[in-house]
């Protein structure tokens, strides 16, 4: 099963996830995305057989709808953080639409200290924690819309459209350097993740609407299931294979032959 699900704010996704998958009974859960403790919104998270889907989900973009606080910076890029300076300039409504408005681009960002990248095996938020010293490598991100600005100085509210694997909080704070000042994340809110949007929290997903891939139908299902040779017209490569309007493993053929297979067997009990 597919679920969407809207994270409060003051709870690590992990535990979120976990939360609910107890209450739910639920033995095995996953997720496509994680959110901060501070942030709230949409996750998608993948229970049992269907955990092993989740590498297939599109790397779509997400929405989200975000409050920065300029005159502050901290160690975490948030308002959850250490202050580390306090200094607040003048800025113009002027300056801020044309700057906040000059990010919708591509560009190298790199991520915050404290943050899930690794180095060297470990996540940069322990070294952080220890006040190592470290640089995390850029990586190219793209924001592709900044639209409903506000601006209430030295708040400024807008909703953002991104690629995967941009951190809002680099933006917050890239905008901030760019008119040579600093500002943090106050507020974070997950508004869109896979195509998905708020009125559709609560709803379970059907995981073909979240997967852009090779999906087979295979008459024989029970030879496959006992592991007899399956003869399939189709090219080579591997598939997702489909049964009665659910996913249920993976195959790979040649020559219309299927020669590995991976099947999702809580799924296909009692089929005969």
């Amino acid at each position: 099963m597919f679920k969407l699900l809207y994270k409060n704010k003051g709870i690590t996704s992990f535990k979120f996830i976990n939360k609910w998958a107890r209450e739910n009974n639920i033995k095995k859960i996953g997720h496509t995305g994680t959110l901060d403790p501070m942030a709230t919104g949409l996750m998608i998270v993948a229970t049992d057989d269907d955990t092993r889907l989740i590498n297939y989900i599109n790397k779509d973009s997400k929405n989200y709808k975000t409050t920065m606080k300029f005159g502050l910076d901290s160690n975490t890029l948030d308002s959850d953080g250490e202050v580390i300076q306090k200094k607040l300039i003048n800025l113009s409504d002027i300056e801020l639409l044309a700057k906040i408005n000059s990010f919708v681009k591509t560009y190298n960002q790199i991520p915050p200290n404290f943050s899930a990248k690794k180095i060297n095996g470990k996540r940069a938020y322990e070294l952080a924690r220890e006040n190592k010293v470290f640089q995390l490598r850029s990586s190219e991100v793209t924001i592709d819309k900044i639209w409903n600005i506000e601006i209430n100085y030295p708040n400024v509210t807008f909703e953002v459209r991104v690629s995967h694997g941009t951190y809002i909080r680099s933006l917050i704070r890239d905008i901030a350097h760019s008119l040579n000042t600093f500002a943090i994340m106050a507020i974070l809110e997950r508004t869109e993740v896979h195509r998905l949007s708020l009125d559709r929290v609560d709803e379970e997903i059907n995981p073909k609407e979240l997967i852009d891939y090779k999906f087979i139908k295979i008459k024989d299902i029970k030879k496959l299931i006992d592991g007899k040779s399956v003869n399939v017209i189709a090219s080579d490569g591997e598939y997702i294979v489909e049964y009665n309007d659910d996913l249920v493993g993976f195959v790979c053929l040649k020559n219309n032959e299927v020669i590995k297979r991976k099947l999702f067997g809580n799924k296909l009990k009692g089929v005969k």
